[in-house]
């Protein structure tokens, strides 16, 4: 607020002094003095041409901390919701130990559905707010994909390791993304000049003007690096038989992973490319074979002169 009252009160004196110096252009024009009246309005279009470079930079300030207040405040929330499926998950392992169970606790796992159902639709309302993203748009669509067959298991009465597993997933990646978004903040707290995308890093001058984006490319550069060492941990977790399932659970658990890491390889490539601006280039599917090809014979097919 401080610098933003002293940034204001220059732009009200080198008003003045564009004024002041108009005044004086109009005095020396009106003495026919020409050399001098070009001077003073020369003067006063510096301080007009000082003063709106100053009120831009003021705008730009203003959106960018406006950025890094909504990109904090999503970081929370993220965290937030974090918490919360933390807490479904504590509710559910005494269930899940149970055994058989009865009248009563199925009833309760109907309730943790709808539990899971409402932190669900919370989850849902901040991929909007990261739309243009691929690593959050990815790790959402995976959170959709483990709540619904969480809710679909307590419904149905059941409450198992798969069940216990999903939520702690669930729970693991709204924290990477809550932390890779409060990082960027603090990056950008430390160092007001990085615009968070590495081609612009340090160079104020290429990036302003331009809107800064609520995620960052370097903040999913480090979400997909911290993704990667989680997908890694969990599965030498289950391997180690430190998270508890059947035999045909860890299975399915160890294949899960296994396909994660090949989209999150993928989804590597595809960040690059979109942080470099390199467009992936295909051969058209009927793009024909140069005439000197065509003409020439196959000499693998083994055919006899």
């Amino acid at each position: 607020e401080a610098r933003t009252a002293a940034d204001t009160a220059q732009v009200s004196k080198l008003i003045d002094e564009a004024a002041e110096s108009q005044g004086e252009a109009l005095f020396f024009l009106r003495g026919n003095q020409k050399a001098p009246a070009n001077t003073a309005e020369q003067a006063a279009l510096e301080s007009l041409q000082k003063a709106l470079e100053l009120v831009q930079k003021q705008k730009q300030q203003q959106e960018q901390e406006k950025t890094q207040q909504q990109r904090e405040e999503l970081g929370l929330k993220y965290n937030q919701l974090a918490d919360l499926e933390d807490a479904l998950r504590e509710k559910t392992e005494p269930l899940a130990k149970a055994g058989q169970l009865n009248r009563r606790q199925r009833a309760e796992l109907l309730k943790l559905a709808n539990e899971q159902d409402a932190i669900q639709a919370d989850i849902t309302a901040l991929k909007e707010k990261v739309a243009e993203t691929l690593v959050f748009q990815h790790l959402h669509d995976q959170i959709d994909e483990a709540a619904d067959r969480i809710k679909s298991k307590l419904r149905s009465g059941q409450a198992d390791g798969a069940v216990i597993a999903d939520e702690h997933t669930i729970a693991a990646k709204l924290r990477l993304m809550g932390g890779s978004l409060l990082q960027a903040k603090k990056d950008q707290d430390q160092n007001p000049f990085e615009s968070g995308n590495p081609a612009q890093a340090g160079n104020p001058a290429q990036s302003g003007g331009q809107e800064q984006p609520l995620v960052p490319p370097l903040a999913e550069l480090r979400l997909l690096r911290s993704l990667q060492e989680t997908v890694y941990k969990q599965t030498r977790a289950v391997g180690e038989g430190k998270i508890q399932l059947t035999e045909e659970t860890r299975v399915k658990v160890m294949q899960d992973l296994s396909g994660q890491q090949k989209d999150l390889s993928e989804l590597g490539e595809k960040l690059i490319r979109k942080a470099s601006g390199i467009q992936k280039v295909t051969q058209p599917p009927n793009m024909k074979k140069p005439d000197n090809e065509e003409n020439q014979p196959d000499n693998n097919r083994g055919d006899s002169p």
